[in-house]
Parts: C-alpha cells; structure tokens; sequence
C-alpha cells in the first residue's frame, strides 16, 4: 500500500505538471501508466492486524478513488487546467493520508 501511495503521489504532480501546461495528451498517457501499474500489482497488500493501517489504507484509497474520478471526468471533457486544479485541491488531505500510512506502517512494523 505504501508503494501504491507514493507512485500515485508522484504521478499526481506529473498530472498536475502536465494540466497545468494544457497537455492533455501527456496527462492522458500518465494516468494510464498509473492505472496500468496499479492494475498489474493486483489487489491492496493490505491485511487484516493493524486496525489503524487497515483504517488509513482505506482512507487513502477512498481519497484516490475519488481523485481518479475526477480526472476521468476531466479528461472526458477535455479539461486539463481544471483536472490539475482538482487533484491540487486534494494535495493537502493527500499528504494527510500518506503521512498516516507511513506513521500506522512504523507503528505495524514496530519502528
């Protein structure tokens, strides 16, 4: 989960990089190489243990989800500069969930 999180990280700022600059097609690319890693790693290592991991996986995921949502509707209307305005708008709670996963992974893992 904690590399799932930060390869969609990194692939939000080049979306947002990309919308930013009107690219449409680039931001297309990039969110189909997410989409596509995503895919070929299968379902969420996620397991039953930890209460709290299991719970900030799941917010994490909810986040993506609905920022995945999003840039598919922005793509469909052609939108690029809106697209990246949508996924800036969730980087605050994003790097919320992504600090509560590595915090709830040291804590699993006893670090």
């Amino acid at each position: 989960m904690l590399q799932r999180a930060g390869r969609a990280v990194a692939a939000y700022s080049h979306i947002i990089d990309a919308g930013n600059a009107g690219e449409i097609d680039m931001v297309q690319r990039l969110f189909e190489r997410l989409k596509g890693e995503e895919a070929e790693d299968g379902a969420s290592d996620v397991r039953p243990g930890d209460r709290r991991f299991v719970e900030v996986s799941t917010a994490f995921q909810k986040l993506h989800d609905e920022i995945e949502a999003k840039i598919t509707q922005r793509l469909a209307a052609g939108q690029a500069a809106a697209l990246a305005g949508e996924i800036r708008l969730r980087g605050p709670a994003l790097a919320r969930a992504v600090e509560d996963l590595n915090a709830a992974a040291n804590r699993y893992s006893g670090r």
